[in-house]
């Protein structure tokens, strides 16, 4: 049986910021899971100043998406997609829709379920 091929996306504010912890906690849940770390996307930079066009980031992750390179996106929260909500919102509906699960590590809640179908719990977040 092959694991399944995730992506962690993980985000700091700042340069002086770190993420390790980031990457330490998903690659643990990833293991736990048997999960393949396929990719590793790092981004710095604050998510409320920078709109979505402008985080290249993004862009490889959607692409890894679209292409059903991954099946899931490991965060340690929802917010390291982004925070404006005028497009993260927009930014995990494109994920979802693509057939990629994203992982929230905090809450422990996928968008979708094993079945594919997407968790109504999730929703509500």
């Amino acid at each position: 049986m092959n694991a399944i091929p995730v992506a962690l996306f993980v985000r700091v504010s700042t340069k002086e910021q770190d993420y390790s912890r980031q990457v330490a906690d998903l690659t643990a849940h990833a293991d736990k899971q048997g999960y393949h770390i396929a990719h590793i996307i790092h981004e710095t930079g604050s998510a409320t100043k920078r709109s979505n066009v402008d985080r290249p980031e993004l862009d490889k992750l959607l692409k890894l998406c679209k292409t059903k390179v991954i099946k899931k996106v490991l965060v340690t929260e929802f917010s390291r997609l982004g925070r404006r909500r005028s497009e993260t919102p927009a930014l995990m509906e494109a994920i979802t829709e693509a057939g990629v699960s994203i992982y929230a590590h905090n809450l422990g809640l996928e968008t979708l379920l094993a079945n594919g179908k997407r968790n109504p719990v999730a929703s509500i977040v």
